[in-house]
């Protein structure tokens, strides 16, 4: 793995896709991050070696995995480009230089989570159509034993909003367009399971076909993450 990682930098350098210049260091002073994206110039200012690599590997920042260090020392980084650099060609270059500063061996991996289609229970859609100059507006209550999701939404934007009581993705399947009056109400299992006073409402996916005719169906999807196998705490001189 290491002599591939290596290989891959030198291919970067080989095809010119290095920063014209750059200056990587461990920031000075403590300050939120400041990332700016100039014609040509890119600056990363109290900045996580973890949130450079999801910039570089076009991955969001908590789905990079490695030592402690990646995510608890800043650095501050300027570096100059060609005016004509595109955002494929600017993530190859800060590879190059997160390799070249920090000897940095990475690896792609990922896990298999469970995730959701959003689709149509047999019997069909219960939900109104709602005005067709409807704004999308919701309410959601998602703590206690009745929780409730209402107002007007999409089918897209209902998937939406299910995954944070669902906690995974959960994309429309429904092929319904236009938005609906929503009134959706249930109860975790757990509560239901409890016999609590307030869990008057049926389990989600009970709600969901009994109260719009909708239903959920499960299918497994891959999580990508990036790895830092190994690499130095401290930047390469300048």
């Amino acid at each position: 793995m290491r002599k591939l990682a290596i290989l891959i930098s030198l291919s970067f350098a080989a095809f010119g896709q290095t920063f014209e210049s750059a200056s990587v260091k461990l920031s000075s002073t403590a300050a939120s991050s400041h990332i700016v994206d100039y014609p040509d110039r890119f600056e990363c200012l109290y900045c996580t070696v973890r949130f450079l690599l999801a910039l570089a590997y076009h991955i969001v920042p908590p789905r990079v995995i490695g030592p402690d260090w990646i995510v608890s020392e800043a650095i501050d980084v300027i570096a100059a480009k060609p005016p004509t650099t595109t955002e494929e060609e600017q993530r190859l270059m800060l590879k190059a230089l997160l390799a070249e500063r920090f000897h940095l061996v990475v690896h792609r991996d990922g896990y298999y989570v469970t995730a959701y289609n959003l689709g149509v229970a047999k019997g069909g859609p219960k939900a109104k159509l709602a005005n067709s100059y409807a704004k999308a507006e919701s309410i959601s209550k998602m703590k206690g034993p009745a929780r409730s999701i209402s107002g007007t939404l999409s089918m897209e934007g209902l998937a939406f909003a299910l995954q944070t009581p669902l906690e995974t993705r959960v994309t429309d399947a429904t092929g319904l367009p236009g938005m609906f009056e929503i009134l959706l109400q249930w109860s975790p299992e757990d509560a239901i399971a409890a016999d609590l006073p307030e869990a008057r409402f049926p389990s989600l996916a009970m709600a969901l076909e009994q109260q719009l005719g909708l239903k959920l169906n499960t299918h497994e999807i891959k999580i990508e993450t990036l790895v830092v196998d190994s690499g130095w705490e401290t930047p390469a001189g300048n």
